[in-house]
């Protein structure tokens, strides 16, 4: 029989990556408040005009959060792909 923890945990760390990587977050950035999902940060940091915009120590602090939130949601995928597998393949002890 399969370890059904494993892929339970694993299939709730998948839905928490997918939520993370499409709810919006605020940002405040020169007194304006924007709310932006990752790939819409992630793409204006690596746009033109977001490199530009780098040049403002505020803008580079918020740029490498995302970059770090954003390796944190792909990690908890990752790791709830592999806990459905590995708990699909080895049985549960007893």
């Amino acid at each position: 029989m399969a370890n059904s923890s494993a892929i339970y945990f694993g299939i709730a760390l998948v839905f928490v990556a997918v939520i993370g990587y499409n709810i919006p977050i605020s940002i405040t950035l020169a007194d304006t408040t924007t709310k932006l999902t990752i790939p819409q940060m992630v793409a204006f940091c690596n746009s033109g005009l977001g490199q530009f915009a780098q040049m403002s120590p505020q803008f580079v602090m918020v740029c490498s959060e995302y970059n770090n939130f954003m390796i944190g949601i792909y990690g908890a995928g990752l790791i709830g792909i592999i806990l459905v597998i590995v708990g699909a393949l080895y049985p549960k002890e007893r």
